[in-house]
């Protein structure tokens, strides 16, 4: 191997990645050992050849080799491969020049045992890895075990062994000079695997190159270059993570193995038929364990879970929502198996809520998107419909990529078993079902959140424990629903009396518990305004399942939340704002110091990076606030109020907003400007004659709570 060519493709491939659209990430790197390696590595892409030797390189200060296939050594590129030590499959010397740097691990190597590139990801046949499809499959590869259980088997004879001439007789037979030193740790093998997402296949800049200098190239390679080339140079992530790595040193010291090492005659171990029979045996067992151990570790994203889903669906046509429901269900499950929930992928670690409100991440509308391109799904107006004959013909290997890359999206998480079945199961499920079961996790969840901070506060807990958890009010007709949100500081309590009379009017009322509230005003140093408002789309998600029209309400902090939301759902009866600030100047020194001492604070908590500086408040409904503001709570409110008044014209929906003329906390001054912002034809400004800004709890709120009832029992 050229060293000179080794690090100057490693400039290359630094410089390389920088114009690349393709974030790396990798997990796991903790089950890399010490001591000798030979990573197996599942192959999807071309270009992982070039990139793997790279990015292990830099995590492990080691040099990398791999295996290529023989047909790839012709002209330049076997120049190339040869300098940077590339090692054909078809080389008479391939094993021992990979056994001769493994014993003194001068290098480690990358083997993928699948043998090419699996371009439909599909594996699983019978139970068992198999590559290939219904007609001709055929196992992985298991020289990686082979080459493994060797290496180790004469690392331990040429460390162990009392017999001069044997070892004399090994190290010539491997290669070895008197003078190069063995390693003294065990040969192990690491399963890595890599997840691509998303895939997409398109025209892009690799494929226009080509059609400028290739004449009539093949289907194969504009295959190639539109799925890889459109990943990379139009942006993919790349989850790299390592499974647990699996140790040979077992293997020899059991069987016949163990044998020929105590008795000095490793060197002849291929006359012993015991022991090749024992080596094929284990090598075909380990070959099953390290595929597990790739496959095991895949990545999981939202388009496998939408294309899982649409392979296994038995129904008739289905809203775009009914779809995000079960995928919402699915990301639940991972998360509490224990065996699947670190393989999430970022995007799907987060709360899940935006999938029942308004998709702003575009997971499902991305994926619609591809389904209607490649006629997976039809359209049926607010509907889509399974194209059955497009699944029942598998396209050609060269081609499932470009022509169905649904079906590579399920087929990549098949090995993941526990997964599978609760998948199909939920495919097979009734619409209604789904429904009630996401109402159900939904309310769960959020209770068992706020008993996990109770839990957490303890002693320093200063609310009632009914006082402080979220609330559902059921009604006798399931026509329209409220979510109601509690202002900052309070606690569901506050929204109760309200509630109750919106329920007694025929609508089902939730109440909203904002993350940090009704605990301590420690916890709620920690959280974030996101939290929040994730909690009101869990609310929005919650009464949707139950209710055919819902109404959002919140009071103060909590009137800025649902304003918020109501900027981006399409699906809204309407929306109630009582007293919302519209920025954090408005607030007055009940609620925080003067904006110099304020910005002394904010500068000294920004500083030392800490969440336990606090200004006391008074609050106008004792029972049911915290005497203690935390500083970053107030930075959190400003973070909210920001991003509301941004999107006040984007609330199309019928709108009621309420303030008072005389309000002590947050004044007065903003709220025809807030009113005249509202993008909606349909809004209604009522003020009440009144210094307080609670004006719905309390003595003389029962005629706030009359109009509010009447705004909702119209919607």
């Amino acid at each position: 191997m050229n060293r000179t060519a080794y690090f100057t493709t490693d400039l290359f491939i630094n410089a390389l990645e920088k114009l690349l659209k393709a974030k790396t990430q990798f997990h796991g790197q903790g089950n890399i050992p010490d001591g000798p390696i030979i990573y197996v590595i599942n192959h999807f892409t071309r270009i992982e050849t070039l990139l793997l030797p790279y990015y292990l390189f830099h995590l492990t200060n080691k040099t990398i080799r791999s295996l290529a296939a023989g047909e790839l050594f012709k002209g330049g590129l076997k120049n190339y491969f040869e300098m940077v030590g590339v090692l054909s499959t078809k080389d008479p010397e391939r094993d021992t020049q990979i056994l001769q740097t493994l014993l003194t691990d001068n290098a480690h190597w990358i083997i993928f045992p699948e043998g090419r590139m699996v371009k439909t990801k599909k594996l699983i046949r019978r139970g068992k890895f198999m590559i290939g499809d219904d007609h001709s499959s055929r196992s992985p590869h298991t020289g990686a075990a082979s080459l493994a259980i060797r290496a180790e088997m004469f690392r331990r004879a040429l460390t162990t062994q009392q017999n001069p001439q044997d070892q004399e007789k090994l190290r010539l037979q491997l290669g070895l000079e008197t003078e190069d030193q063995i390693c003294p740790l065990s040969v192990k093998i690491v399963p890595v695997n890599l997840t691509y997402y998303p895939i997409r296949s398109d025209e892009n800049l690799l494929t226009d190159v080509m059609s400028r200098l290739v004449k009539d190239p093949s289907e194969r390679m504009i295959e190639e270059l539109m799925t890889e080339g459109t990943m990379l140079l139009q942006g993919v992530d790349i989850d790299i993570k390592f499974s647990q790595s699996i140790d040979m040193a077992a293997e020899c010291e059991r069987g016949p193995v163990a044998e020929i090492i105590a008795q000095d005659q490793v060197a002849d171990y291929q006359e012993n038929q015991r022991v090749m029979q024992f080596l094929r045996k284990r090598s075909s067992a380990l070959m099953q364990q390290y595929m597990e151990g790739i496959y095991s570790a895949t990545t999981i994203n939202h388009d496998h879970l939408f294309a899982s889903i649409i392979r296994s669906w038995w129904g008739g046509s289905f809203r775009p929502e009914d779809l995000a429901r079960r995928v919402y269900l699915v990301s639940k499950f991972i998360k509490k198996n224990k065996s699947l929930q670190d393989n999430l992928h970022t995007s799907l670690k987060e709360e899940q809520s935006h999938l029942l409100v308004d998709d702003r991440f575009d997971k499902l509308a991305n994926f619609l998107e591809l389904s209607r391109e490649l006629n997976s799904l039809d359209r049926e107006g607010t509907h889509y419909r399974k194209n059955r004959e497009f699944w029942k013909t598998p396209p050609l290997f060269h081609e499932t990529r470009l022509l169905n890359p649904t079906e590579v999206m399920a087929n990549e998480i098949e090995p993941l078993r526990d997964l599978q079945h609760y998948l199909k199961w939920l495919s097979f499920l009734p619409t209604p079902l789904v429904r009630k079961l996401v109402g159900y996790q939904i309310f769960t969840q959020e209770r068992a959140q706020f008993q996990a901070e109770h839990k957490e506060g303890a002693e320093n807990v200063m609310l009632n424990r009914n006082d402080a958890r979220p609330f559902l009010l059921p009604a006798l007709s399931s026509r329209i629903g409220v979510v109601f949100v509690h202002s900052y500081l309070a606690a569901p309590a506050e929204v109760l009396p309200c509630a109750r009379a919106l329920r007694k009017a025929g609508a089902w009322v939730y109440g909203v518990r904002l993350p940090g509230h009704g605990t301590t005003p420690e916890i709620l140093a920690t959280k974030t305004w996101e939290q929040w408002r994730d909690a009101v789309e869990l609310g929005y998600g919650l009464m949707d399942t139950i209710c055919d029209k819902v109404v959002l309400i919140g009071f103060s902090a909590g009137g800025a939340l649902v304003l918020e939301l109501a900027s981006r759902l399409e699906k809204l009866a309407g929306v109630v704002a009582i007293c919302p600030p519209k920025e954090l100047q408005d607030y007055s020194k009940r609620f925080m110091p003067p904006t110099q001492i304020w910005n002394r604070l904010l500068a000294r908590w920004k500083g030392n990076s800490t969440s336990d500086e606090f200004v006391e408040f008074e609050p106008e409904v004792p029972e049911v606030n915290y005497f203690l503001n935390p500083i970053a709570g107030v930075y959190e409110v400003g973070k909210l109020l920001e991003q509301m008044s941004s999107r006040l014209e984007q609330v199309k929906h019928r709108a009621l907003l309420l303030s008072s003329t005389d309000d002590q906390v947050i004044g007065s001054k903003n709220n025809g400007k807030i009113f005249e912002q509202l993008g909606s034809e349909r809004k209604e400004h009522y003020t009440v004659k009144s210094t307080r800004h609670n004006i719905i709890y309390g003595p003389g709120s029962e005629r706030i709570h009359e109009i509010i009832a009447s705004f909702v029992s119209s919607c």
